[in-house]
């Protein structure tokens, strides 16, 4: 088995070299380069965020608790199963209830984790939601102060009163 994920990884590592290559490499770093930093961020937040989820994830656990790292990793191994394959958005939490049991939690409890999680990522969409609801709020208050003060300037050089 590790020698076929070890191909597998290979395999997926030269496609996407071949993919970047047909497209260009060139149009590829021009793009990352027009992105900038901004890219590096939202992937970092992100990670942070999964990791997040996986710690909520542990303290889920009863007594008998696995290793953080094992739900964070397992945690990333979900978003990753639920974003990429077409399952429904339900295929990442069926296998990580089965990725626990190798680490010595039980499927039944693994399994009765996942609704507790799932809500958890209900949190995290509203919590998420709020946050860009407040920032659409600043922006637009942004924009009107500025809109108002377009407005008055050309008025002021029309009537000085």
């Amino acid at each position: 088995m590790k020698r076929f994920l070890l191909v597998a990884a290979a395999v997926g590592l030269l496609l996407a070299i071949g993919f970047i290559g047909h497209e260009g490499f060139a149009a590829v770093a021009e793009a990352f380069t027009a992105v900038g930093w901004g890219l590096a961020a939202v992937v970092l937040l992100r990670a942070v965020q999964i990791a997040g989820a996986g710690l909520g994830w542990w303290c889920v656990f009863p007594d008998a608790r696995p290793p953080l790292t094992t739900c964070i990793n397992v945690r990333f191994i979900r978003e990753a199963i639920n974003t990429l394959l077409p399952v429904a958005q339900i295929g990442g939490e069926i296998a990580g209830a089965r990725l626990m049991t190798p680490h010595g939690i039980p499927g039944g409890l693994a399994g009765a984790t996942v609704p507790s999680v799932v809500s958890l990522d209900a949190t995290e969409i509203v919590t998420s939601l709020a946050g860009r609801l407040v920032s659409t709020m600043l922006k637009f208050a942004r924009n009107s102060s500025r809109f108002s003060s377009r407005t008055s300037t050309p008025s002021r050089r029309i009537c000085p009163h």
